[in-house]
């Protein structure tokens, strides 16, 4: 997408040295332009090196100038844990969109819906029925039998 649509999407690699191997690529960030804002799509870097600043600061940083660019007035960071949360897989995640502004703000929620239980089940037992009806119908055609 970021090849097809250069003004839309954007990957920024970080190599160590000149080698830009996918396997040699030490962090990457993905952004997307959605016209006013631009939205942290994807992110992730190498935990093999060692280095006193996190790897992906460069990458994330280059996105946002892109997104400046682009005409961003704003950037989509994803979710972050709620400070004093447990400390979890999560917490090193977010104190790294943290460092990026001490502004969070909440752009949406996440939802389930949970259906009727006894919907649900209607739903599973209509669903069950029609797999059978279809596994009859394709062993009765294998058997020699034919449509009429």
């Amino acid at each position: 997408m970021s090849q097809q649509h250069p003004d839309l999407s954007r990957v920024f690699g970080l190599f160590l040295g000149e080698d830009t191997a996918p396997e040699k690529m030490a962090a990457f960030s993905w952004f997307l332009n959605n016209g006013d804002h631009g939205e942290y799509r994807a992110a992730g870097s190498n935990r093999r090196i060692e280095s006193p600043v996190p790897l992906g600061y460069l990458p994330v940083w280059e996105v946002i100038r892109w997104a400046k660019a682009m005409g961003a007035e704003w950037f989509d960071m994803g979710g972050v844990t709620l400070e004093g949360a447990d400390e979890s897989a999560l917490e090193g995640i977010s104190r790294f969109k943290r460092s990026f502004s001490r502004n969070v703000v909440e752009v949406g929620s996440e939802w389930a819906m949970e259906p009727a239980p006894a919907k649900a089940r209607i739903a599973s037992v209509a669903s069950n029925a029609a797999s059978r009806l279809r596994d009859l119908k394709r062993k009765w055609r294998s058997s020699g039998h034919t449509q009429a």
